[in-house]
């Protein structure tokens, strides 16, 4: 019961009706079909490596509470593994030399792109747009944030990794008009990234200004090595 409940159709399910998303919605944040949400329920789609990470991003859940590691971690990365291994495919036998652990590294390999790929958590739909600014002294960061007043925002600085969320609200007198095309985004959105140095977190400043987050925050002063003298004793 324990591994049914944890595959991946049961847990997307799960979190997109606790975040009370439609799987139009899930699927428009994605950048991918309604049908593709719905295989995905189903078991019969595993996401591919960015989809993966955005999917992470959209419930702001860790990657190992919605996939496991030995089973759908393994299908999730198979994009990357099969590339590499086509191509060793064309090496000769007799040149190819013998990785007993090559499965191991191949998925080690590919989880480690992930994270890496991952220091910013990739732009999907209603996600505010960043830059990362890194100068001799501080870190300053950039965010998009048009028709969100400063009380909706939120930012959190944690080992490094700075989370920028909020809520952008509906405006009250769309409801009920229609539509023939809609870009704008309403809701709730969270946003994490990897800081490019170690910062003092106690010691951001932010400031909202036409739409844009401005967040500085100063870097830990670099220590430098201390030199020792050595002294030498004159011989009696």
């Amino acid at each position: 019961m324990k591994n049914k409940e944890h595959k991946i159709e049961n847990k997307i399910k799960d979190l997109r009706k606790q975040q009370k998303l439609s799987q139009e919605e899930v699927a428009e944040a994605l950048g991918v079909s309604r049908q593709s949400i719905i295989a995905l329920e189903h078991g019969r789609y595993m996401p591919s490596l960015p989809i993966a990470v955005s999917l992470c991003d959209l419930f702001d859940s860790a990657f190992e509470e919605i996939f496991q590691f030995e089973h759908e971690t393994k299908k999730i990365v198979e994009n990357i593994s099969n590339n590499v291994l086509r191509k060793e495919a064309t090496m000769p036998l007799e040149l190819e030399p013998w990785r007993p652990f090559r499965e191991m590294v191949t998925l080690r390999d590919a989880m480690d792109r992930l994270f890496e790929d991952s220091v910013v958590t990739p732009k999907t739909a209603g996600m505010p747009k960043i830059d990362i600014k890194e100068t001799k002294d501080d870190v300053r960061v950039k965010a998009e944030l048009p028709g969100i007043p400063e009380e909706e925002v939120n930012v959190e600085i944690t080992d490094n990794v700075m989370t920028i969320s909020g809520e952008k609200k509906l405006e009250t007198k769309d409801e009920g008009e229609g539509y023939y095309y809609k870009e704008s985004h309403s809701g709730a959105f969270s946003r994490s990234f990897m800081l490019p140095s170690d910062v003092i977190a106690e010691k951001a400043e932010a400031e909202m200004k036409h739409g844009v987050l401005t967040i500085v925050v100063p870097k830990v002063e670099e220590k430098k090595p201390k030199k020792v003298t050595i002294k030498t004793k004159s011989a009696k």
